[in-house]
């Protein structure tokens, strides 16, 4: 018995080569007696090799070898070939769900922006909807534009409905001045105008008509601004139309009795303020502001005549004034905030203009209104349910409490009393809107009136 000095295999003695590794061991053992196809070797004879045991392995191991290798390359083809195929099927499995993942966003889009596809929006969408059911065989780039353009027309449709709402308002909110100033047919045409072009554009939203979204906009955006300057004008007639009844009401409480300047000044505002409304009615758009800077130039002449007479004041009063002041209010004038209250009617804005001058804050002029209203009602013995106004008032000389109601007393107030009371509200108002808080005499104790009676008697 040998082995193979190869590979160390047991061998045949008669084994020319291994049949495990094709080695040559025809010598190995110092066996010579082998003839190699009738060569007479050491002098043994008739010995075929092609019999002999194992002589062809050396081929087949050869072939073996050559089969291995190409099944390895062969296995490495394969599995490139088969990582290929997952990875295409992952990328258009992920491809897959991206697309439908926008598609599904698009829906929730024009859900959230309340519209409806007509037309050919509707088209597309049918057609993008058709092709996510068949995205295998649909072209991927197609699906993302039709999201994207059909995203973009969802986008200006759902800015348009802000537009329609943004007009709509301004319109309600024209429409409460019309109602409030009384205001005349030419107004109320550029009302009607006004819905008109906003529903207009509504259909044309609905109707998803893109073509025309943008000059159905310019359109509201035109109508809307004429009602607006519209309700403007008016807002300026009425209020000079009001200062000159007010300015009326102050000039009554004077000795003007053939003061031919006071009576000029009040002709020209009363002709200003006529010229004014016919062009308003009559749609003279390219003199209005002629008109009304003439309107408000007149007013203001006619007021500082009035005001800067040195005409003696006829004081007015109403019998259920207090005893103690109905003969014998100027001896108590260093006691009000607002003397003039209860003799004309007083200017608002020049009174806040006059307070800011002397370092008033915002709070301090809601509080000198706040007090400036309640005085008006003290002077005919109102009683007050406000503790700081109890003090403040029970703290006066002439004040007296009659247990009257204040909300009754208000009947008899004079004309400028009237007007005064209603004047400070809505300046007491406005001033507490803008700080935030109650416009009741409750925000002030009577330190803060004290304070203003010391500090700001106007």
């Amino acid at each position: 018995m040998k082995k193979c000095y190869n590979c160390g295999n047991i061998l045949g003695d008669a084994d020319m080569f291994c049949e495990k590794c094709g080695a040559n061991v025809g010598n190995a053992n110092g066996n010579s007696n082998i003839n190699f196809q009738g060569n007479n070797i050491n002098g043994n004879s008739n010995i075929d090799y092609n019999n002999v045991k194992g002589a062809h392995d050396y081929e087949t191991v050869k072939t073996s070898k050559g089969i291995y290798i190409c099944n390895a390359l062969l296995g490495v083809v394969m599995a490139a070939m088969l990582a290929i195929a997952v990875f295409a099927n992952m990328k258009g499995s992920s491809s897959k769900d991206y697309l439908n993942d926008d598609y599904n966003q698009l829906k929730e889009n024009i859900e959230k922006a309340g519209i409806s596809f007509l037309g050919d929006n509707k088209e597309k969408f049918d057609e993008l909807t058709a092709m996510i059911k068949n995205i295998d065989s649909s072209d991927e780039e197609e699906i993302k534009d039709s999201i994207k353009s059909l995203n973009n027309v969802v986008t200006e449709l759902k800015q348009y409905n802000s537009k329609v709402k943004e007009y709509s308002d301004k319109i309600k909110e024209y429409n409460k001045k019309i109602k409030e100033n009384k205001l005349t047919k030419q107004c109320r045409s550029y009302k009607s105008a006004s819905e008109k072009a906003v529903k207009k554009l509504k259909n044309t939203i609905k109707a998803n008509d893109m073509d025309s979204l943008e000059k159905d906009f310019k359109k509201v955006v035109s109508q809307c601004n004429k009602y607006g300057d519209a309700q403007e004008n008016y807002a300026v007639w009425k209020k000079y139309k009001d200062n000159i009844v007010q300015i009326d009401e102050t000039a009554s409480g004077k000795d003007i009795s053939g003061n031919e300047n006071i009576i000029t000044n009040r002709n020209s505002a009363l002709e200003a303020l006529q010229e004014f409304e016919n062009a308003i009615k009559s749609g003279m758009e390219q003199k209005l502001n002629t008109y009304k800077n003439e309107l408000i130039t007149s007013v203001k002449k006619y007021k500082n005549v009035v005001n800067n007479t040195e005409a003696k004041k006829k004081v007015i009063y109403k019998y259920k004034y207090l005893p103690s002041i109905r003969d014998n209010y100027d001896s108590y004038g260093n006691e009000f905030v607002a003397y003039d209250s209860r003799n004309y009617v007083m200017d608002v804005d020049e009174i806040e203009t006059w307070l800011k001058g002397k370092g008033a804050t915002d709070r301090e002029i809601a509080c000198w209104f706040t007090l400036a209203i309640n005085e008006i009602s003290a002077r005919y013995g109102a009683q007050f349910s406000t503790n700081s106004l109890v003090v403040y008032f029970g703290s006066k000389s002439w004040y007296q409490n009659l247990g009257d109601d204040p909300n009754k007393i208000r009947s008899v107030f004079t004309s400028a009393e009237k007007s005064n009371f209603d004047n400070f509200g809505r300046k007491r108002n406005q001033y507490c809107k803008k700080l935030g808080i109650s416009s009741g005499a409750k925000e002030y104790s009577y330190e803060d009136f004290n304070y203003i009676a010391n500090n700001f008697a106007y």
